[in-house]
């Protein structure tokens, strides 16, 4: 599913809740690609008093400078020295796995809120004033670029400023990425606003993500600012351009402060490319190319401006942004009194560029008085999945027994319970692809102590009948006893099962090691498998691959050649099969089960890509796939 309208919702109105709601909480996992030292990292978060900067360091090609320590950097606040307490140096290592294209391609089916330190992109498209195939093409390559170079640990959304049911919500997955992006078509959308109305809420709820690099590819034409008619004279229409270049300036300011307090850089892309004078020197793309440049220059980003093919400087942002430095430092001015405080960061080195935040906002007596929500409501509007409380979570879609609706298989993957029993209060939301929220259901589920090993996950299960749609699904825990939350965002969407020739249900993988917490049965009458969520194995490991096939409408039934594959990481056939389903093998509803034991002793450690796929002799075929390792 492409959550088209979740973007809007998410971020315009719902998850601005996290505003006043609990900031995300960074787990003690191990972090995929990037060195680090995890115990200076925790200083970071058990510190809440420390004021985090993280910091880029350029040379003159403007390539990152590794390598410094604590003792190199010096901060100011207001011009006073502050003694740093905690650093880190981050470096996202390429994670270069193998050289197969699904690597990139493939999406995960299990989602996690064990995500990884790594950066936050957001793609802000301003679909009201770029249009025409030409900006189609340019926005589309630039999409592909900035894909092409993200890490595992990256997350990134998609927003439109006026066709926001296109965009796309934080996601690890860079094929919804580019759907999104790609979701743009060049059509006049009209006017609706400035972008900086949108851009400004967007940075808004950034704010409530600390503790990870937050960067907004910005892909416009940009503003027709002119600061000189600011102060120009006083004809009538240049009062009125007065005007209305003032407000603009307005705004700007108002960006720029935001973008401070929230930590976030900007980097402007003026898709239009190279641009010659307009008559009688009036040259709004020169004031629509300098705005770019101001916005980008003054929140600690770089322009892409004056350029046919900006695509190929998008690599310059994702390695600008691979390789920080985390400073903290607990502020010698101790008053509330919620004024903006001046941030310098000075570096010991020759002919370098520093990029920093410019401030912050001291914080204010009453900014303690706010009440506080539930916690499992709080991290269900959080921007990315809270992680206080580990959680990963499986969707698997299959025909209803009415053949019109779907039945969705739940597996939610839980801590086990150590020393006593214990119970969480779940929430669960599901929202339709328009964004609208169909409804909420809390739920306390009981976890028996004993049930699992310890440091390991045990079984959730449950099931969803809902009609057949593509739907955006939140879940959340709390454990009172120790006073930890967690949630899991993830999407789901169905075929026709009961009128497409050939479909298949959702891929699932039982694993015989999985430990069922509660309740058992709960899939008992939906699927004859437990859909675990671990998809890392041993070469020992017992795991089975289900699918159940369907042959739609009224036809009679034919038979169905399946064939199971696994490719390497890069993208060598590891393991195929072939088997075919006989007509006798299915039931009255017209669907036939298919398993498939996984030859994991047979293959290399590394990731791997299971597929499924089914065929009749008319050709309609259907596929699934899934990505695991073995370890």
């Amino acid at each position: 599913m492409n959550p088209r309208s979740l973007v809007a919702s998410s971020f315009y109105a719902c998850l601005l809740f996290a505003l006043h709601g609990a900031a995300f909480s960074s787990a003690d996992h191990m972090l995929a690609g990037v060195r680090r030292d995890d115990q200076v990292l925790g200083q970071f978060r058990a510190r809440a008093d420390l004021i985090q900067v993280d910091v880029s360091v350029l040379d003159k090609q403007r390539r990152p400078v590794s390598g410094l320590s604590a003792e190199d950097f010096t901060i100011l606040e207001n011009g006073v020295p502050q003694t740093v307490s905690a650093f880190a140096a981050i470096e996202l290592a390429n994670n270069v796995e193998g050289s197969a294209a699904w690597l990139t391609d493939a999406p995960a089916d299990v989602q996690t809120n064990r995500i990884d330190e790594g950066r936050l992109f957001v793609l802000f498209i301003d679909d009201q004033r770029l249009n025409g195939p030409l900006a189609r093409e340019r926005v589309h390559a630039i999409g592909r670029a900035f894909i092409g170079q993200l890490s595992r640990s990256d997350r990134t959304a998609v927003v439109y400023v006026v066709k926001q049911t296109a965009g796309q919500e934080f996601t690890g997955d860079p094929s919804r990425v580019l759907a999104a992006v790609e979701r743009f078509d060049g059509q006049p959308q009209g006017f609706v606003t400035r972008p900086l109305d949108g851009l400004s809420q967007l940075i808004d709820a950034l704010t409530a993500v600390p503790g990870r690099r937050k960067s907004v590819v910005y892909v416009s034409l940009g503003e027709d600012f002119d600061p000189e008619i600011v102060a120009s004279a006083t004809s009538p229409t240049t009062a009125f351009q007065q005007g209305d270049q003032s407000q603009l300036l307005s705004q700007m300011r108002n960006l720029f402060r935001r973008a401070q307090l929230a930590n976030v850089n900007i980097y402007g892309i003026d898709a239009t490319g190279l641009a010659a004078p307009t008559p009688e020197g009036f040259d709004r793309s020169r004031n629509r190319r300098e705005f770019m440049q101001i916005v980008s220059h003054e929140t600690g980003g770089t322009a892409i401006v004056n350029n046919n093919q900006p695509e190929r400087a998008v690599p310059r942002i994702l390695e600008e942004n691979g390789s920080y430095y985390l400073l903290g430092y607990q502020s010698s001015n101790q008053k509330a009194d919620g004024k903006y405080r001046r941030i310098t960061v000075k570096v010991n080195r020759p002919d370098v560029e520093v990029r920093a935040r410019g401030g912050y906002y001291a914080p204010r007596p009453e900014d303690a008085k706010t009440p506080a929500r539930a916690p499992e409501y709080k991290a269900l509007v959080d921007v990315i999945p809270t992680s206080g409380l580990p959680m990963a979570v499986t969707l698997a879609p299959f025909a209803h027994q009415n053949r019109t609706d779907m039945s969705v298989a739940i597996g939610l993957a839980l801590p086990a319970a150590e020393g006593k029993s214990k119970t969480l209060q779940t929430r669960v939301s599901i929202f339709d692809e328009h964004g609208k929220a169909l409804g909420s259901q809390n739920r306390n589920v009981t976890l028996a102590a004993g049930a699992g090993a310890p440091n390991h996950d045990v079984l959730v299960l449950s099931r969803l009948d809902v009609p057949r749609g593509a739907y955006h699904v939140r879940i959340s825990a709390h454990d009172p006893d120790e006073d930890r939350t967690g949630s899991v965002y993830a999407d789901v969407a169905a075929p026709d099962f009961g009128e497409e020739p050939l479909s298949l249900s959702g891929l699932v993988l039982e694993d015989s090691s999985t430990v069922v917490a509660a309740p058992s049965a709960a899939l008992a009458q939906l699927v004859p498998v437990i859909p675990a969520t671990n998809r890392t194995f041993p070469a020992a490991a017992q795991v089975r691959a289900f699918v159940r096939v369907y042959q739609g409408g009224s036809a009679g039934m034919t038979p169905v050649q399946m064939t199971c594959s696994i490719r390497d990481g890069h993208d060598r056939v590891a393991f195929s099969a072939d088997r075919v389903l006989d007509p006798a093998r299915f039931s009255p509803d017209r669907a036939a089960d298919f398993l498939m034991p996984l030859p994991l002793g047979q293959l290399e450690p590394g990731p791997h890509l299971l597929t499924m796929e089914a065929k009749t002799a008319s050709g309609a075929s259907a596929r699934r796939q899934l990505r695991f390792a073995r370890r």
